[in-house]
Parts: structure tokens; C-alpha cells; sequence
């Protein structure tokens, strides 16, 4: 039996086995929390929305996601990010882009003039 669950570990990427917080709403309020790359990929399916990270994250898997493309920005030139992003000081750590002939490119792509985005760290960031 520790053979199976040794072996589902190595294959599972880290984050899918965290905690999904953003269907629990971790954040206890009304905004929707954020602790995992997987979580953050869900954001772009709610651009109006208001997030909070809630630990700092590490997204070194998202350089295989996408067909190797990685994390593909959150809003786009046609539907722009509008809403609230709030960090409360977290980092999000390695995260891969892999979409040389796009433009704006980035955790957001694109931002609304409405757009808040706050109190959040970016590091070691690869677009290639």
C-alpha cells in the first residue's frame, strides 16, 4: 500500500493535492480566496471578481501546464481583468509563461482601469 500512495505522489504535481480554497471560500468573506496555482487559474473565469491570496504559493508546476505553454495570463486585450486582487503581502513564486509571440503577457495580461491590484509579490517569475 505505500508503494501506491509513494508512487501517487511523485506523479501528482504538488498543487493539485493543496487545498482548494477558492471553492471553500477560505477567506471567510466576500472575497474569494486564493491558495494555490490551481486556484489562481480558476480567476480568470470570473474577471469582475474580488481575491485574496491567502499563503504565499508556488507555481514551479505551471511550466508543463498549457501543452508547455505554462499559466496563461489572466485577462486578455478582449475581456480585460476588472476586478480586485489583494495579495495581503503574499509572494507567488515561479511562475512559468510560455507564450513568446503573445503580447502582454504576465500574471495579468490585461487590466481594467477599474482594476485593483495590491499588496503582492512576484518572484522569480520565467517568461520565456
Amino acid at each position: 500500500m505505500w508503494s501506491i500512495v509513494a508512487f501517487l505522489f511523485f506523479i501528482l504535481p504538488f498543487n493539485a493535492i493543496a487545498d482548494d480554497c477558492y471553492a471553500n471560500n477560505a477567506s471567510g468573506g466576500n472575497a474569494i480566496a486564493i491558495c494555490s496555482c490551481l486556484d489562481l487559474n480558476l480567476t480568470r473565469g470570473n474577471l469582475t471578481g474580488k481575491f485574496q491570496l491567502q499563503n504565499d504559493i508556488n507555481c514551479i508546476n505551471t511550466s508543463f501546464w498549457n501543452a508547455y505553454a505554462g499559466f496563461v495570463p489572466i485577462g486578455t486585450n478582449a475581456n480585460r481583468f476588472q476586478g480586485t486582487f489583494d495579495g495581503q503581502g503574499h509572494n507567488i513564486t515561479d511562475l512559468n509563461i510560455n507564450l513568446t509571440s503573445t503580447d502582454y503577457v504576465g500574471l495579468f495580461g490585461t487590466i481594467d482601469s477599474m482594476a485593483n491590484i495590491s499588496n503582492i509579490g512576484i518572484v522569480r517569475a520565467n517568461k520565456v
